[in-house]
């Protein structure tokens, strides 16, 4: 924040050159910043705004037409020159603009060949340490064809393109708030609200460093199913030990306080460490 590190300046004209790491970094900093919760979208909600409830090639049809996007031959005056303005296209049903052309879009997940075991919740395929991401839309520089609402991408997260842009989504059944590291009961709730979302990466930045090798396996192999409520209202906290139940299973966590921030140290399940 504060700097634009784009090609193509504008007030008005998509950001690009970021990476996937820093797009999911801006995406951080404005959560803390606004106290909502703000990340890239999935790629399943990428591709159902962009369609906005069509079930052709384009939102608009299956011809590209002309003025309908910024692209290599889609008959804008910005055509394979540079990014438009934001808003210079008609939106799509949805109210969206620019879902398609200007810029590439990053979205959360990690690159795999086919949709098998895609999540069927809407949410992210990611796996920890992956190096590729997916990205959606073509842009300025690329022909009609990858323009297709259907049509991914894939590049290292770490590196920069002059077409390449990303779209936040803010959610708004848990926005997020202000953290108070002072208290025990605020820091689990949000670490296990994290849990809840998938958001493993996040949820570990409220785990004792010393304790994070491993949490993650531990996480996605008991797999715990938290009831809203749960997160919510039942938690019961005793000093520093935390017990909940989920189906009829007990669990316990316990806290740590190191340099006056409250963390998550291990937990347990029916009184045997996980």
């Amino acid at each position: 924040m504060g700097n634009n590190p784009s090609r193509f300046q504008g007030d008005r004209n998509p950001v690009e050159m970021v990476s996937w790491d820093e797009a999911y970094e801006f995406a951080k900093r404005l959560s803390s910043k606004t106290g909502h919760r703000y990340r890239l979208l999935s790629e399943s909600e990428w591709e159902y705004v962009a369609r906005a409830g069509s079930e052709t090639k384009y939102a608009w049809g299956n011809d590209i037409g002309l003025g309908n996007a910024n692209c290599d031959g889609c008959g804008s005056r910005w055509d394979a020159k540079t990014t438009a303005p934001v808003g210079s296209f008609h939106a799509n049903e949805f109210g969206l603009h620019d879902m398609v052309g200007n810029v590439w879009e990053w979205v959360e997940d990690c690159h795999v060949d086919s949709y098998r075991d895609a999540p069927t919740d809407g949410g992210a395929k990611t796996t920890v340490g992956c190096s590729h991401r997916i990205s959606r839309g073509g842009s300025w520089g690329y022909r009609p064809w990858f323009l297709r609402s259907a049509v991914r991408f894939q590049d290292y997260a770490g590196d920069r393109f002059y077409d390449h842009g990303f779209r936040v989504a803010r959610d708004i059944d848990f926005d997020r708030i202000e953290v108070d590291r002072n208290s025990p009961e605020a820091v689990l709730k949000e670490f296990l609200t994290l849990i809840d979302k998938g958001r493993i990466k996040e949820a570990l930045e409220y785990v004792n460093p010393g304790d994070r090798k491993g949490f993650s396996d531990e996480i996605q192999r008991e797999k715990i199913d938290l009831p809203k409520e749960i997160i919510l209202k039942k938690i019961k906290m005793n000093n520093n030990h935390a017990e909940f139940s989920v189906k009829g299973t007990k669990y316990g966590l316990d806290m740590i306080l190191i340099d006056g921030m409250w963390y998550v140290r291990k937990w347990s399940n029916d009184g045997q460490d996980i």
